[in-house]
């Protein structure tokens, strides 16, 4: 069980430390397993070559590094478990967006905050071979960030129910099959922005989503469809905007912005499924000579705080949320039991760029 202890005479580094990084390596490598008993201090003194006196330093390093625990009357034994290592598949579109990078920051934070769990990273453009993937290489759970439809459906057939997987941002409603865990946004915060424009006195007001929906803007698109009326919203369709051009959000919407801000009867207020769309509107505010708030007001989903334009956002946790994703899939891994799907409350923030509505201002 003890193996070699040799130790070096003549050498700067004194016995003591020697002692202790010799036991430390042993303890940590697993060979000296957690529970062990180890020999009395005059057996190891002797193994080692050295004093009694001169052991107990090194045991002391040891003790105070928790990795051992000397009881009286009973012996000296082995504290230390190594914490379990898991590889994680992480699907999610590669970009540079701020965030994807807040959320793979929070991933990061939870799935490696108390050992070097692997994680290994699945674009959701290539979701044909998403299994082969799962299997090659070698993944014990899967954490889907924003997946879209189809990649929802691949991770909820048959062949994934005995794989741990944890949706992020992904309506529930659309899991199914065992082992599946949902970390979303509680429903209805596109209602956050719409109660706060409707207290301002704002009818006619401009919507814009993107087409096809993933399941990140569909529960916002869905919400604000359903409580036009209620808020007292304009159902003309001129004012619901759906960006079809997925690679040129910001562009398009700039575009549309222009065209409906040199209507007779312009929207009073804009509100942005996303920040993309967002500062896309707010360009195309500027261009049309108009001012946020005096002429127009805007609204968007989790634009930056610190940055110009500074925009009314209805902000989501993500980096809680995501931390919160990570910390769910290492209690599947673990073993604990960790099935419920948690949701996060989103919050309105105003910055200054919603006003009450031009006509009530005069």
């Amino acid at each position: 069980m003890i193996g070699n202890l040799e130790i070096e005479k003549i050498t700067p580094h004194p016995i003591y430390r020697q002692i202790a990084d010799i036991m430390k390596a042993k303890i940590v490598s697993g060979e000296w397993a957690n529970g062990t008993k180890l020999p009395s201090e005059p057996e190891l003194a002797q193994q080692f070559g050295t004093s009694h006196i001169t052991l107990r330093k090194g045991l002391k390093i040891l003790q105070g590094q928790k990795l051992l625990i000397q009881q009286k009357g009973r012996g000296t034994f082995i504290t230390f478990c190594p914490a379990k290592k898991f590889k994680i598949a992480v699907t999610l579109t590669l970009t540079q967006d701020s965030y994807i990078l807040s959320v793979f920051a929070g991933l990061v934070k939870a799935l490696q905050m108390d050992s070097d769990n692997e994680i290994i990273l699945l674009d959701h453009k290539n979701t044909s071979s998403i299994l082969q993937k799962f299997h090659d290489s070698g993944c014990d759970g899967i954490i889907a960030v924003s997946p879209n439809l189809s990649t929802i459906e691949k991770l909820c057939r048959p062949e994934f129910d005995e794989v741990p997987i944890v949706f992020f941002h992904a309506s529930e409603g659309r899991l199914s099959g065992k082992n599946k865990t949902c970390v979303d946004i509680a429903k209805g915060s596109i209602l956050l922005g719409m109660e706060r424009l409707a207290k301002l006195g704002h009818k006619r007001v401009a919507f814009f989503a993107p087409e096809p929906y993933n399941m990140t803007f569909q529960p916002i698109v869905e919400g604000y469809r359903k409580n036009m009326d209620a808020y007292g919203f304009s159902t003309d369709e001129k004012y619901f905007n759906i960006i079809t051009n997925t690679d040129s959000w910001h562009e398009s919407t700039r575009k549309r912005t222009v065209e409906l801000c040199s209507l007779p009867d312009r929207p009073t207020a804009i509100i942005c499924s996303g920040r993309t769309f967002a500062y896309g509107a707010w360009q195309g505010i500027m261009e049309s000579g108009l001012k946020v708030p005096d002429d127009i007001s805007i609204l968007g989903f989790d634009c930056e705080k610190n940055v110009n334009p500074r925009l009314s956002a209805i902000v989501e946790p993500f980096p809680e949320m995501a931390h919160k994703a990570g910390e769910l899939m290492l209690a599947r891994l673990d073993g604990r039991d960790s099935c419920s799907s948690i949701f996060f409350n989103a919050v309105f923030e105003e910055r200054g760029s919603c006003s009450i509505v031009p006509e009530a201002k005069r």
